[in-house]
C-alpha cells in the first residue's frame, strides 16, 4: 500500500460520498418543489382538462385530494432518491452487482407473492385520485 492508495481512501471515498449525498438532497428538494407546484395548481383548479378528476366536485374535496396525492408522491420520490443514493454509496465500498441481482430475484418473488396487495394499493390510489367515494 502506497501513499496514493491511502490518499484515495482518505480523500476520494469520503468526498464522493459527500457529493452523492448533496446531489441526492438537491434532487429530492427539486422533486418536492415540482410536486408542490403541481399540488398548488391542482388545489386552485388551474390544471383544467389535464387533471379533470381533480377539478370536479367540491373545492374543499379537490384541495384534500390534491394534498393527499402530493404527500403520496413526495413519499415515493423521497424513497426512490434515498434508495438510489444509498445504493451508490454502498457501491463505493463493495461490488453491488451481486446485491442488485439478488434483490431483483427477491423482488420478483415478493412481486408474485404480494400481487394482490399491490393491486389493492394501486386501486386505493385511483379511488383517492378519482374521488369515487365523494358525496
Amino acid at each position: 500500500m502506497d501513499w496514493a492508495d491511502i490518499r484515495d481512501f482518505v480523500l476520494g471515498i469520503p468526498l464522493t460520498i459527500i457529493v452523492l449525498i448533496l446531489v441526492g438532497l438537491v434532487v429530492r428538494w427539486s422533486l418536492h418543489r415540482v410536486i408542490d407546484r403541481i399540488v398548488h395548481r391542482a388545489e386552485d383548479g388551474v390544471l383544467g382538462d389535464r387533471m379533470s378528476a381533480l377539478s370536479t366536485g367540491d373545492p374543499s374535496r379537490r384541495v384534500q385530494r390534491a394534498r393527499t396525492m402530493g404527500s403520496l408522491l413526495k413519499s415515493i420520490s423521497s424513497g426512490v432518491v434515498i434508495a438510489v443514493v444509498g445504493t451508490m454509496i454502498l457501491g463505493e465500498f463493495v461490488d453491488i452487482a451481486p446485491i442488485i441481482a439478488s434483490a431483483g430475484i427477491l423482488g420478483v418473488a415478493f412481486g408474485f407473492g404480494a400481487q394482490s396487495l399491490v393491486k389493492d394499493f394501486l386501486s386505493g390510489i385511483f379511488m383517492i385520485f378519482e374521488d369515487q367515494y365523494g358525496v
